[in-house]
């Protein structure tokens, strides 16, 4: 990764970064299989990582359904980008704060 890259990655954690752009990152970050969409077991692998396994599989499935009741609006079982950024700008002041560092 050049410095170039990585000052670019960094400066999508700053507050004056667009909620475009920080849910273009986000997206990168959160697609584990780089297939251009999320499908359940990425929500699950995500789940489990930031809550450090603490959630049992059906506890972990609710919120998966829930997940895809309000982000996948084509209904086909996968959030493509699109989808995920309109929830990104749906909640955008919550997204905005926690996909940042502050320094």
């Amino acid at each position: 990764m050049s410095f170039e890259h990585y000052l670019d990655m960094m400066s999508v954690f700053s507050d004056s970064c667009p909620t475009d752009l920080k849910a273009k990152y986000a997206f990168k970050i959160y697609d584990f299989k780089n297939c251009d969409y999320f499908d359940r077991d990425d929500i699950n692998t995500f789940i489990e990582r930031i809550t450090e396994g603490k959630f049992s599989q059906d506890e972990r499935s609710m919120i998966i359904d829930k997940i895809f009741e309000e982000a996948d609006i084509d209904g086909n079982n996968q959030i493509k980008f699109e989808e995920f950024n309109h929830i990104a700008n749906k909640y955008s002041q919550d997204f905005h704060k926690t996909f940042s560092i502050k320094i």
